[in-house]
């Protein structure tokens, strides 16, 4: 046998009986554990009253500005709209959490107040009694039923306040505040 020729036959017998073969299937790999939930308590296609910190609300809308009054000076005013109840939809990893809640919640909040105007029987029938309010009601009668469009977002409920189920009538809860000055 020739010397030469030998080692790299010996080196490469090594190498084959080392490595493992290539034409037999490799299994999937283990899954990978789910992500792990801070949010066990939560369902999944549920309602709930979640209320978060000033200034950190996800879904908020504040205005302002200044309106000429007849007599007098102007009156500045500023408004906040928010919506407080969301439906969970997905939840993530942590305190991770798909919510979904109306895209703009100025619009949702005139088309959810004048639905509940609506809905209140009484105050109804006093704004029909009244002929100059009645404007005023086909308005709201027009606005109550456009549609509240829909989105959704990753949210971090590490950041909210509290989180409730929502009020017994399961509507969505409007906040707005209107300070005039």
């Amino acid at each position: 046998m020739d010397m030469k020729r030998g080692i790299p036959i010996v080196i490469l017998a090594l190498l084959v009986a080392i490595s493992p073969p290539t034409n037999t299937a490799v299994a999937d790999p283990p899954p990978s554990p789910p992500d792990q939930t801070d949010l066990s308590f939560l369902e999944v296609g549920r309602a709930y009253l979640i209320r978060f910190p000033e200034g950190r609300h996800p879904v908020q809308l504040k205005e302002s500005g200044i309106t000429a009054q007849p007599s007098g000076p102007p009156a500045t005013w500023r408004m906040n709209y928010q919506i407080d109840v969301f439906v969970v939809r997905k939840l993530g990893g942590g305190s991770w959490a798909q919510l979904e809640h109306p895209i703009d919640p100025k619009a949702a909040t005139d088309i959810l107040s004048a639905r509940n105007l609506l809905a209140n029987k009484t105050e109804v029938a006093k704004l029909e009694a009244d002929p100059s309010k009645k404007d005023f009601l086909a308005q709201r009668r027009e606005t109550a039923r456009g549609e509240v469009k829909m989105t959704r977002t990753w949210i971090n409920l590490a950041h909210a306040l509290s989180i409730s189920d929502p009020p017994a009538k399961q509507r969505w809860e409007l906040k707005f505040n209107v300070e005039v000055n």
